[in-house]
């Protein structure tokens, strides 16, 4: 096994312990709440969260340099694709108003959310 695969073995490895610790940050503020502080670490949740997903980009960055010139196909933050996913974000969240699984409100203020950071 070549060094470059070792290492892509390796980051792997790091980026998928990163993102099942971003899923356990997210069932922490579900369950807690995103201002809830954490007694072992004295930190807001949400504010784990973004150091989860922090974590998560800086794997990914090393991911993407690894071979030069041959980007990993991991974390595109391409403003092309974001904007696809804020739209397709929306997109279901309607349908889940539709399948009653989501508020009125809440997809409205989605909305807002979405217009305010296209519009700022």
């Amino acid at each position: 096994m070549s060094t470059t695969s070792e290492l892509e073995m390796y980051l792997l490895a790091c980026l998928q312990e990163e993102l099942s610790e971003q899923i356990q940050e997210v069932g922490k503020i579900r369950r807690f709440g995103a201002t809830n502080v954490c007694p072992v670490t004295h930190k807001k949740n949400i504010l784990k969260m973004q150091e989860e997903a922090a974590d998560t980009a800086a794997i990914a960055f090393l991911l993407n340099k690894l071979t030069p010139g041959e980007p990993y196909p991991c974390h595109d933050f391409d403003p092309g694709r974001m904007a696809e996913k804020i739209k397709r974000t929306q997109r279901y969240a309607k349908i889940s108003v539709e399948q009653r699984r989501l508020s009125e409100a809440a997809y409205l203020h989605l909305k807002e959310i979405i217009y305010r950071a296209a519009y700022s």
